[in-house]
């Protein structure tokens, strides 16, 4: 049995399918601990709880904020990135998944609309974060240089 479990640890599906499960029930702790807030604190507090990501809060919203206007899927979109950061080699494998869920957020990039619809999505970060409108206001400045 150990070296069944050992050998599915190598396994690229296994590995997806265990990081899109952590991230899910980091993001569904979030949101028990603080039914009050929103998909972004949400994010943000799933990307602090993940092994090896504890930065300054205010990065973890940085890198959040652009999964946080995807809806229900946020979470895995978060969990997308962090097997894009950690195992590269499973990219192939979940890519034009990622792309499908993502498509959505480029689209309001490309009609000027993210900020917009970054603040309808989290009223609760804009509100009490405020320096969070002006960073992703510059993030979508860069992302238009792109």
């Amino acid at each position: 049995m150990g070296l069944l479990k050992t050998l599915k640890f190598w396994d690229s599906r296994a590995i997806i399918e265990s990081t899109i499960e952590t991230t899910h029930k980091s993001y569904q702790q979030a949101q028990r601990r603080s039914p009050e807030r929103d998909c972004h604190a949400w994010l943000a507090s799933a990307y602090l709880a993940r092994p090896g990501y504890k930065v300054e809060p205010m990065i973890a919203f940085a890198r959040t904020a652009f999964f946080s206007v995807v809806g229900r899927d946020a979470p895995t979109v978060l969990a997308y990135y962090f097997l894009s950061q950690e195992t590269p080699t499973t990219i192939a494998t979940f890519d034009a998944i990622n792309e499908k869920l993502l498509e959505p957020v480029f689209t309001i990039v490309q009609q000027g609309r993210f900020l917009q619809h970054w603040e309808q999505a989290n009223p609760w970060t804009a509100a009490h974060i405020p320096v969070m409108r002006e960073l992703v206001a510059d993030m979508i400045k860069d992302f238009e240089k792109a």
